[in-house]
């Protein structure tokens, strides 16, 4: 099993400042891309995700506009209280828009289309290899932070959340900045809208 460790803030201070107290820690950009998130429920009668705390996402990413991956993603639900970390089971798929088609034909539902613009740094800590990313969200304001790391224990994930909460304190946040719903959550939140 593959476990996403992820810790998420929204930025205090201004982009430019957040990325020099990065690169200050060692991190490197490795690249400017768009993720357009398709999300899909299934029928009401067989499970209801926003209940489950699950989400399924098609994802289409964009380099200078141009498509240059797609993926289709099963996240369960959140199992920690701090970060937000999940069971994470992704698969690569040759087209994003193809795959949502496919899901609409077998009866899911596509609910909602999130974009997001997003730099992708890496930064070696305690060994190990943090990526962070700086998101821009459409229908959010601000800019926020996604730090993340893998895991396949539950005695893993401990010692994952811990080290990314070190790193977050070297920015200067808190773990009680952290933010523990997903962007189509603070989405949905912001613009009322209920599945």
């Amino acid at each position: 099993m593959s476990f996403e460790v992820e810790i998420k803030v929204c930025l205090k201070q201004d982009l430019k400042t957040t990325k020099a107290t990065l690169q200050a820690l060692g991190a490197k950009s490795q690249a400017n891309i768009e993720h357009i998130d398709d999300y899909f429920l299934l029928p009401g009668s067989l499970r209801d995700f926003a209940k489950t705390d699950e989400a399924l996402r098609v994802r289409a990413t964009k380099t200078d506009g141009k498509l240059v991956g797609a993926d289709i993603t099963y996240k369960g639900k959140k199992i920690r209280d701090v970060t937000k970390t999940r069971e994470e089971i992704v698969v690569e798929v040759s087209s994003a828009a193809q795959m949502s088609e496919i899901l609409k034909k077998i009866g899911l539902r596509h609910v909602f289309t999130l974009n997001k613009w997003r730099e992708m740094f890496l930064c070696p800590f305690e060994g190990h290899e943090i990526s962070i990313t700086l998101d821009r969200v459409e229908h959010l304001d601000g800019r926020y932070m996604e730090l993340e790391l893998h895991a396949t224990t539950q005695d893993e994930i401990k010692i994952k959340e811990e080290i990314l909460l070190r790193f977050l304190e070297k920015l200067g946040y808190t773990k009680g900045d952290s933010l523990r719903v997903s962007y189509l959550e603070l989405v949905l939140k912001k613009m009322n809208i209920k599945f």
